[in-house]
């Protein structure tokens, strides 16, 4: 009875010592860090994606394996940036589906391939940033760990290997300005409006707007064609001048010259635009000529 009990536990122990030298049927061979060559344009309809290429080899007979991604450092999925802003990228699969992590399975999205023999494999997999997101300009980062799982009836099991990329990208400091002048909105480039006035009184105002988005500090610019006056339009009148006052935001522009105004960006933790509020007051008419009369007021949006 003594040497059959002896012998039932020294084949134990050997059994026991063979599923210990067990080696993983698989490890990353090639994961390069992920790096958005082209700018972010927060005003762009599509940002282009960032192939990212794994290669995963046997190292034993063939198995199947599962490709999970974590939600990165930051978690996620987002970079950060200047003044603690922060940029979201997606880690997507051939079909487009976000990639998750364990105890996802293929069905959640996981990637799944099976590796014959001792042969690599590279699987394809696609890193895109959402559009519409307005962060400050700079520089962006994250730290990214992909996991390589066993899959076994469908499910992830033990986990083979594990890879950790940096995620980088820079976002372009870009503006949009829109005028809207007696409720009609347009783009500013290029763009000409009218406040029509009718007949001019002394006090009489009209008023016009103007939105800037975006992720830079920028400056307005107000320049007055006859320096801050209505000249005469008709024969006989073209040296007559009206005066008229320009407020920005209820502070009073010069307009003897060009008047800068600088105004700081929207942040990512805040506002996404700035709406600045115009008035146009009509001066001194007593004296004033029978007559039409008009002035032109360029603005200009132009990013620092």
């Amino acid at each position: 009875m003594m040497t059959r009990i002896r012998f039932a536990l020294a084949a134990a122990s050997l059994l026991s010592l063979s599923g210990g030298e067990a080696f993983a049927c698989a490890e990353f061979k090639s994961l390069p860090d992920i790096v958005f060559s082209s700018p972010y344009d927060p005003f762009a309809a599509t940002q282009a994606p960032r192939t990212v290429t794994i290669r995963v080899g046997g190292t034993e007979s063939g198995c199947t394996v599962g490709i999970g991604v974590d939600g990165g450092q930051n978690g996620g999925r987002r970079m950060s940036g200047p003044g603690g802003g922060s940029l979201r990228y997606e880690i997507v699969g051939s079909d487009g589906r976000p990639v998750p992590d364990a105890p996802a399975t293929a069905d959640n999205g996981l990637l799944v391939e099976r590796i014959p023999g001792k042969s690599r494999l590279d699987v394809a997999a696609y890193a895109m940033m959402p559009p519409g997101q307005t962060p400050s300009s700079g520089g962006y980062s994250d730290q990214l760990t992909f996991n390589l799982y066993e899959m076994s009836d469908g499910q992830p099991g033990r986990l083979l290997d594990s890879h950790t990329v940096s995620v980088q990208a820079s976002v372009s400091g870009t503006i949009q300005s829109t005028l809207v002048v007696g409720g009609q909105r347009g783009d500013l480039g290029g763009r000409t409006a009218t406040l029509e006035f009718g007949e001019l009184e002394t006090g009489k105002s009209l008023t016009f707007g103007l939105e800037v988005t975006g992720n830079t500090p920028y400056q307005v610019t107000l320049e007055s064609q006859n320096r801050g006056h209505f000249t005469g339009l008709d024969t006989g009148i073209t040296d007559a001048r009206i005066p008229y006052t320009l407020t920005m935001d209820g502070r009073t522009v010069g307009l003897g010259g060009p008047f800068d105004l600088p105004v700081s960006s929207p942040t990512d933790s805040g506002r996404r635009s700035n709406e600045h509020g115009f008035e146009v007051r009509v001066g001194n008419t007593e004296r004033a000529l029978a007559g039409r009369y008009s002035d032109a007021i360029t603005v200009t949006v132009s990013a620092n």
